[in-house]
């Protein structure tokens, strides 16, 4: 694979730098011990804004996508303040593009839930319009991602289709497994969002059935929870994904949708072993 144009999502480290097993530092020098030359991050604090200014200055690599939750399914006044912060926090950083999750926490869900399909797109739209706006004024692109959740509409192909063709400037990050929930094929979601797409979440699930399913956040159209793996060892055909979009000439960054290692706990030497494996340095992909 082309490690030159690969990101790695840092977001299931956040265990371990909880409990002080991995720091800030080390992040994004495992980033760079594996030959990935970005990272995408997700809802860092304002505190630690300059401990990652001065990691990427010591490390070289560089943020591909700041990925921030805004909460477009309430007020106005409660999300603004979320889309500023999100902003200035990206451009802190010099990311290349800020992607948003438009929810955060068990008070989306239950809105999403309560509200039907064309009210929440409709959220979603007024929501992405006001972003696209803030961010051409700060020199900040914006996108979204094909979201693994169907209460907030954003899992179908034509769900995101809509929201996209209503949003002028808005881009697509195509995520490879994210369209499950709807029930959509993702070489079918691929082709048919593929001219929006801005960058990639190359990501693989296993299906788990049974009681085990119940306690996935994510799950299939099915009910099955959706386990992120490393790829080749899920339902998602990853590579297949990955050479079609080389052959269609997508010059963006594919982010590897990074898992956690087995171990409870993992330091610097089990995550850089743990990369390698999607990097089919050791499972052959």
């Amino acid at each position: 694979m082309k490690k030159d144009r690969m990101s790695l999502m840092t977001f299931n480290i956040a265990p371990d730098l909880q409990c002080g097993a991995m720091e800030i530092r080390d992040v994004l020098r495992l980033a760079k011990d594996a030959g990935i030359p970005f990272v995408d991050l997700m809802n860092i604090s304002q505190a630690d804004i300059p401990i990652y200014q001065n990691a990427i200055r010591e490390t070289g690599v560089k943020l591909a996508c700041y990925i921030a939750s805004v909460d477009f399914l309430r007020v106005e006044a409660h999300w603004l303040p979320q889309l500023d912060r999100g902003l200035r926090t990206a451009l802190a950083l010099n990311a290349q593009r800020m992607m948003i999750v438009p929810f955060s926490d068990g008070e989306d869900v239950r809105l999403a839930k309560e509200m039907d399909r064309d009210a929440v797109l409709a959220r979603m739209i007024d929501g992405f319009k006001a972003a696209v706006a803030a961010g051409e004024k700060q020199g900040m692109p914006i996108c979204f991602e094909t979201t693994p959740h169907e209460f907030f509409r954003l899992s179908g192909t034509a769900d995101c289709m809509r929201v996209l063709q209503a949003v002028p400037g808005l881009g697509l990050v195509f995520d490879t497994a994210n369209m499950l929930p709807h029930g959509d094929d993702p070489i079918e979601a691929y082709e048919a969002l593929k001219r929006f797409t801005v960058h990639v979440h190359l990501k693989d699930v296993a299906l788990v059935g049974g009681p085990a399913g119940e306690a996935y956040w994510e799950k299939a159209q099915d009910g099955r929870g959706m386990q992120c793996v490393v790829w080749g060892e899920g339902v998602i055909p990853v590579m297949e994904i990955y050479r079609r979009l080389l052959r269609d000439g997508y010059d963006g960054l594919f982010a590897i949708e990074y898992t956690h290692p087995a171990e409870p706990v993992s330091g610097p030497k089990e995550h850089l072993a743990h990369v390698k494996r999607f990097l089919g340095e050791e499972n052959g992909i």
